[in-house]
């Protein structure tokens, strides 16, 4: 399993406002997937409704990941797609 990285801005339009989810995957296929499912775009079933997505090596290279926040929030909840 690898870990996967949704972050959020302050529109209300997200499932949250600012911070983010990690969503636990085999790959960032099924971690996207898994995310749709829980949180569907009302606009658009394909789209995924976040500002980012990040592996989790990526995220650790973030201002995020060093000071625990985005925007004011840091991490909303961790799910596992099994």
């Amino acid at each position: 399993m690898q870990k996967f990285y949704f972050t959020f801005g302050s529109s209300a339009t997200f499932p949250y406002q600012n911070g983010w989810i990690i969503i636990n995957a085999e790959d960032k296929s099924s971690a996207c997937d898994y995310f749709r499912k829980m949180f569907p775009n009302p606009r658009n079933e394909d789209i995924v409704n976040c500002a980012f997505i990040y592996s989790e090596e990526e995220f650790k290279e973030t201002i995020m990941y060093k000071d625990n926040s985005n925007l004011g929030a840091n991490c909303h909840g961790e799910f596992t797609t099994e």
